[in-house]
């Protein structure tokens, strides 16, 4: 679920399946995307900037979150990964 105020604060999305880790829990990568406003164009444009968080699952009831990354673990820091598209993109995938 977004979060106010966050990386992942308009949008997130699945990422590659889920890892069981040593205690039973999972954790699964996922992509969390926010809207940037470009105010140098006419009319001002809107972009996605994707980012890649990470999340702890409860085992016997994966609805539980049991820690979520308060920053992302991955992000487009270079130009030539912003590009022109409606988006900007550092993204995970199976």
């Amino acid at each position: 679920q977004p979060r106010v105020g966050a990386f992942d604060a308009d949008g997130v999305e699945t990422g590659p399946p889920p890892i069981q880790l040593r205690d039973g829990n999972y954790l699964m990568l996922y992509n969390g995307f926010r809207y940037i406003t470009h105010n140098d164009t006419l009319p001002p444009s809107k972009q996605r900037l994707y980012q890649v968080g990470w999340v702890v699952f409860n085992a016997s009831n994966p609805r539980i979150i049991l820690q979520r990354s308060d920053a992302p673990l991955i992000s487009a820091i270079y130009d030539y990964q912003r590009g022109d598209a409606p988006y900007t993109c550092a993204y995970a995938d199976e």
